[in-house]
């Protein structure tokens, strides 16, 4: 049996009490966290014992950060030239950038971003990621595509693929039976670091038609739904135009809202949504990066805490670095009230931890998200020397501003580390950028001949 032990470092365990445990240490046991105490106790106990000791040196250990929502195909966007007529609206956003490159993407594509994404993720001390998948011209097995790079680099995930209308009707009975396929290599696998949920677009790209097969498919499995909603108005104004009613209504009655169903972004919703929304304990999850990048408005994120929702956070394919995610957070949901500190920084940690903690841990057979015996070793060690008081009364405001001044030094996910003093262990970074660059490029390509 493996063991490692981390000492030397300022515990934070994210547990209901903000415990935070002094010259700490952590005792994994193969994948779990087997013993929480100090660096003395434990070294005392188990150094004969233990594979490997990380020294935090003076750092902080604390759980690994979850990303509620993203998109690793979306890593080689970055730095793509727009066209020249640039979109005006977030419907011409999709229809000139990202519907364009998803079908532009092919296997290596698929498998390259996936792992540069998840590199990303690791060196910002992200250890989960639930991701939302596209790619119409290589649907079939693109989620065992990405589920072989995640698993090669050792990042968790909960996958899914994005059914849509919007391609064709055999486009869409595609990506159904892309989810199911998933699903079923999940059961089949049952390989700790890789889950499944259903994907579905979004309500104005998906028919009734297409969500009653899509809800008939899924019961045999329960896995939930993982959806854009209401995202901009254009998902608004479809419903109404063509449903006659809201879209949180249609998707409440069509079966698809429930306790493990993922609705990212809620932007543009009435009260009644939200009411929706909270008893049907439906999990929203906010991305307020890219709601600004893509200018479509401002979750009613402190409505959502008032009336019981709580949110978690995600980055939509805004890279993966939930520190900065949470920081957003925080700055634009008071300045959207023009009131300082109507949203604590409580709250917008809240977000981070404990509720993308429960979200996650719903798909994976260990709890995630807090440093608690028996739970899933996804720990991440922090090079932060704290200058002021850090109790659990400031935990959460100290690490909002502290963020900026902290480096991810290792990364354990799984009870095995995969990155040490930022370098990581189980690929050759080197060789996967020098690989993704000529990918990208012959990606961007076939996009100026579309």
């Amino acid at each position: 049996m493996s063991k490692i032990i981390l000492v030397n470092g300022k515990v934070i365990t994210f547990n209901d009490k903000n415990q935070i445990i002094e010259d700490g240490a952590v005792l994994i046991e193969e994948e779990k966290i087997a013993e929480i105490g100090t660096s003395s106790e434990l070294l005392n106990k188990y150094r004969k014992d233990v594979t490997e000791i990380v020294d935090a040196h003076g750092g902080i250990i604390l759980p690994g950060f979850i990303n509620a929502h993203s998109h690793t195909y979306s890593a080689f966007a970055r730095g793509m030239t727009l066209e020249k007529e640039l979109p005006t609206n977030f419907l011409e956003i999709l229809q000139k950038i990202w519907w364009k490159l998803d079908l532009t993407l092919n296997k290596d594509d698929i498998y390259y971003s996936a792992l540069i994404a998840a590199i990303d993720a690791i060196k910002s001390g992200t250890t989960t990621i639930i991701d939302h998948h596209a790619s119409p011209n290589f649907c079939t097995n693109s989620l065992k595509t990405i589920s072989k790079s995640l698993i090669k680099i050792g990042l968790r995930g909960c996958l899914s693929y994005e059914v849509s209308d919007r391609n064709g009707e055999d486009s869409a009975l595609e990506g159904i039976e892309e989810n199911i396929r998933h699903i079923k290599w999940c059961d089949e696998k049952k390989n700790s670091l890789i889950s499944a949920s259903f994907g579905l677009h979004a309500p104005f790209t998906l028919s009734n038609d297409t969500l009653k097969i899509c809800t008939d498919r899924e019961k045999e499995f329960k896995t939930g739904f993982h959806i854009h909603l209401a995202e901009g108005q254009s998902d608004v104004k479809d419903s109404k135009r063509k449903y006659k009613k809201s879209v949180v209504s249609r998707l409440k009655e069509k079966g698809i809202l429930g306790e493990k169903t993922i609705a990212a972004h809620c932007i543009h919703l009435t009260d009644d949504d939200l009411n929706i929304l909270y008893k049907t304990k439906t999990n929203v999850v906010h991305n307020p990066r890219s709601n600004m990048n893509n200018a479509v408005g401002v979750a009613p994120i402190i409505e959502m805490f008032n009336i019981g929702i709580r949110p978690g956070l995600g980055t939509d394919g805004m890279g993966m670095d939930m520190t900065r995610e949470v920081y957003t957070s925080w700055l634009l949901q008071n300045h959207n009230k023009a009131t300082p500190f109507s949203f604590s920084p409580d709250e917008a940690y809240q977000m981070l931890t404990y509720n993308n903690a429960k979200i996650a841990s719903k798909f994976f057979p260990l709890k995630l998200g807090s440093l608690e015996i028996g739970n899933a070793a996804d720990i991440i060690v922090v090079d932060y020397k704290v200058s002021t008081p850090l109790n659990p009364g400031n935990l959460f405001s100290h690490l909002l501003f502290g963020s900026e001044n902290w480096t991810v030094k290792d990364t354990i996910i799984n009870g095995k580390i995969v990155m040490r003093d930022r370098k990581i262990s189980t690929i050759n970074e080197l060789e996967v950028i020098k690989k993704t660059r000529k990918l990208a490029s012959k990606l961007w390509e076939r996009l100026k001949n579309m």
